[in-house]
């Protein structure tokens, strides 16, 4: 299995998709309005905060995926980097004053999935390219 366009997408719409999933979530549990707009507009400061940092610390390029320290060093900081931004930009963008409550929480939840699905996604990916190899 080689590098492809398509490995990178799959990577690329999953994570945009847990950004989607999240807020949707937690709009749905604070009683908010869960319409298309809402929802892309809630997320939307941490998906494009996500895919600069996760493109600074090239996520998204095939050799990190060597090392499973790599991927987490590297999606640590991605995740870290991207949810402090994302949080901030997101209190600017609605006026509201930065929650370190849900700052936290969102850190968190992030950490967890995204280091669980990159440890994942780089076990299978290095076990199907030593297979083809």
């Amino acid at each position: 299995m080689n590098w492809t366009n398509r490995t990178q997408w799959v990577l690329i719409i999953t994570e945009g998709m847990f950004f989607i999933a999240f807020s949707a979530i937690g709009r749905y549990f604070h009683g908010l309005i869960l319409d298309v707009s809402s929802i892309l507009y809630t997320a939307f400061p941490f998906i494009l905060c996500w895919f600069i940092f996760a493109s600074l610390f090239r996520l998204y390029s095939y050799p990190y995926q060597n090392s499973a320290f790599q991927t987490i060093w590297r999606t640590g900081f991605s995740v870290l980097s991207a949810i402090t931004l994302g949080t901030w930009l997101r209190a600017v963008l609605s006026d509201h004053p930065f929650d370190w409550l849900f700052y936290q929480v969102t850190l968190a939840f992030f950490f967890i999935v995204f280091l669980i699905w990159r440890l994942l996604f780089h076990f299978i990916y290095n076990r199907k390219q030593i297979k083809s190899d």
